[in-house]
């Protein structure tokens, strides 16, 4: 049974306004290209999206102008590096971050408006991870706990491999000192077999990444991952590398040696 309105032809939007303008933006600039743009494909965009044929076409034309098939961004406040440095400074405290920007602006009136609490609780929000938040807060180990890791889709042996610090709890004697040591591993991500492995009296470095990647078999392979092998044994040549809790930093270095 077809109702009167569906029979008539009038039938309602398909997507909330102003909802799909993008899509429907670029699919219509390519039917222009291929020269098959007619008033009707924009009209069925328009009925779609709730919006006059006129604003579609505008649509159109501002996206042949400045190329963004999308409406214009609108600016915001953003975490700057000095403002990152200051959370850290007062341990993840927007307020008192906020505090400290309304005490430099009134002493420096030239250094720029300060922005509300609210903007800045909002930026630090936008900006920030949660994990970062949190780091903020209560440091690395509150930091680590929001931390992606062992969530990857298990594909064959070697074609992945994650990469992870760990402080063991407990004191040893290194030449005449009590330290804790630490662990620098790589684990397989789809046998989760432990591939490399190193031990170091101190934090993790350079060296422990080194040491723990020359651990599996054909060192020089792995290191440079120009090779992989799907049914290789666990330690083989690998594919790629995940290090969401490794030192990115001390993973760049290693990889430049």
């Amino acid at each position: 049974m077809v109702s009167g309105e569906e029979s008539s032809g009038c039938w309602g939007a398909v997507l909330p306004r102003g909802a799909g303008r993008g899509a429907a933006v670029a699919r219509l600039l390519a039917l222009d290209e291929q020269g098959e743009l007619s008033t009707a494909h924009v009209r069925l965009m328009a009925s779609a999206l709730d919006v006059s044929e006129r604003t579609v076409w505008n649509w159109l034309s501002v996206a042949r102008r400045e190329g963004r098939t999308g409406p214009r961004p609108r600016p915001r406040f953003r975490v700057t590096r000095e403002i990152r440095d200051l959370l850290v400074m007062w341990g993840g405290n927007v307020s008192a971050v906020h505090r400290e920007l309304a005490a430099r602006a009134a002493e420096d009136p030239s250094s720029g408006p300060v922005p509300s609490l609210s903007v800045l609780h909002r930026a630090v929000v936008r900006d920030l991870s949660v994990g970062e938040r949190a780091g903020l807060r209560t440091g690395e180990a509150g930091r680590r706990r929001h931390d992606v890791f062992g969530k990857r889709p298990p594909t064959y042996r070697n074609a992945c491999w994650e990469g992870d610090h760990k402080r063991i709890p407990v004191r040893v004697e290194v030449e005449g000192r009590a330290v804790c040591p630490w662990v620098t591993w790589f684990i397989d991500v789809a046998s989760k077999v432990i591939v490399g492995v190193a031990v170091t009296g101190h934090e993790p470095g350079r060296d422990a990444v080194l040491a723990a990647l020359r651990t599996p078999d054909q060192p020089c392979q792995a290191l440079r991952a120009v090779r992989w092998s799907a049914w290789a044994g666990a330690g083989g040549p690998w594919q790629g590398t995940s290090c969401p809790r490794l030192c990115r930093g001390l993973w760049a270095v290693s990889l430049s040696r």
